[in-house]
């Protein structure tokens, strides 16, 4: 267990200038600084620190490996380090915390491969559970007790997906896949996770029994990590230069950097309500850390954009609100009809404060369904933020209601 533009479109195709004259105008660039405050997160005397689960109370949960090649559990509470083991076991991997500070992970009597039990964990109380006939794994664990997790049959076996509610396990599966992981579940039973196919790493949401795939734009691989309940996912994505951690809201991407010296890899696990994230980083002088990272509502991104869709009087319009600390390349791009057009790319100075606007299309034909979509790119290549809207372009709409993605 492992642990073709479209001929009827090109005419809606404008000139960027006047629009990127009036962002040039804006006003200087304000300085670069996270919107968080990062934290170290390492198991004293331990040569490995695996934060995996945030609660709203702040508790991290993990697990960590000790020179002489245990694993234990722990949990942290911004001050204390509290080893939790499962009575007798050599290997104690913790992953999931709930509301109330109970816990689920696996185990195992024997080796660091297995093979694996699921433990819940309340209090001084350690109840194994285990997928019928398989290897288990507890991921994640809601308010109501569910909990979602990996099965397998053994060591090199494919790996599956679980909802346990009570007694009754759910399996999850997408279809296609060779490893289908579970990392996350929030109080309205959303499960989130990532899968493996012969094209390589997707994410993925479950929620009533439909997926929702994820793939960050212009990625390599995705790996979606953990979910709140506000439905934001957290995951990191393979990009032209470097592996970089992302946030996903119902309207977009924005790219997750840890701010440590030298970071070359940040790699973005779990995130609770109130957007506190833990996960692991690569640095030339860290090449195998942790953090947690809190929000630092006077910090400023990289970038910051929305978007709004609208469809009215065979006019369709973008709404834009825009901010950067340095020069980036915007794309904006079109999609109808099954084809992608892409409006414009081309450099955008530094916006502070934000500055909004409308980008209108007049006599835009009635085609259905429409979907645009932001993006702000770095020189390097690297897609800091996302942003998508859709419409519905229909004959004789003389005002629409925008809707976003959930």
């Amino acid at each position: 267990m492992t642990r073709t533009h479209s001929p009827s479109l090109r005419a809606f195709v404008f000139g960027a200038a006047a629009v990127l004259a009036l962002l040039g105008s804006t006003g200087t660039a304000f300085g670069q600084g996270p919107p968080y405050t990062y934290a170290p997160i390492a198991y004293p005397g331990a040569t490995q620190t695996d934060p995996t689960g945030i609660n709203n109370g702040g508790v991290v949960v993990g697990s960590y490996k000790l020179p002489d090649g245990t694993w234990h559990g722990f949990t942290y509470d911004g001050t204390t380090y509290t080893t939790v083991d499962v009575p007798g076991a050599p290997y104690t991997f913790l992953f999931g915390i709930g509301p109330s500070g109970k816990l689920v992970g696996g185990y195992s009597m024997t080796t660091a491969t297995g093979p694996f039990h699921g433990v819940f964990v309340d209090g001084g109380s350690f109840i194994t559970f285990d997928y019928p006939g398989n290897e288990t794994d507890g991921r994640a664990i809601n308010s109501a007790g569910h909990i979602a997790g990996i099965y397998d049959a053994a060591v090199g076996q494919p790996d599956h997906g679980f909802l346990k509610v009570g007694d009754t396990y759910t399996p999850i599966d997408v279809a296609g896949a060779i490893h289908t992981y579970v990392f996350g579940l929030n109080d309205a039973g959303i499960v989130s996770g990532t899968y493996v196919d012969t094209t390589g790493l997707h994410g993925w949401t479950l929620n009533g029994g439909v997926f929702t795939f994820v793939n960050f734009p212009g990625a390599a691989a995705t790996y979606v990590g953990g979910i709140n309940n506000a439905g934001t996912i957290v995951g990191w994505a393979d990009q032209a230069s470097k592996r970089t951690g992302y946030i996903q809201t119902a309207t977009g991407f924005k790219a997750f950097n840890a701010d440590f010296p030298g970071v070359s890899v940040t790699m973005p696990v779990a995130i609770n309500d109130s957007g506190q994230i833990v996960g692991k980083y690569v640095s030339p002088d860290c090449p195998n850390c942790a953090f947690m990272a809190t929000p630092a509502p006077s910090g400023t991104a990289i970038c910051d954009q929305a978007m709004t869709l609208t469809y009215a009087n065979n006019t369709l319009t973008y709404g834009m609100t825009l901010k950067s600390s340095e020069t980036l390349s915007w794309n904006l791009w079109l999609f109808a009809l099954g084809t992608p057009l892409r409006l414009w790319s081309a450099p955008l100075p530094p916006i502070n404060p934000a500055v909004s606007f409308n980008l209108p299309l007049p006599g835009f034909p009635p085609v259905g369904s429409v979907v645009g979509i932001s993006t702000l790119t770095t020189t390097s290549g690297d897609t800091m933020c996302v942003n998508f809207a859709v419409a519905n372009a229909v004959a004789g709409a003389g005002g629409a209601t925008p809707t976003s993605r959930d």
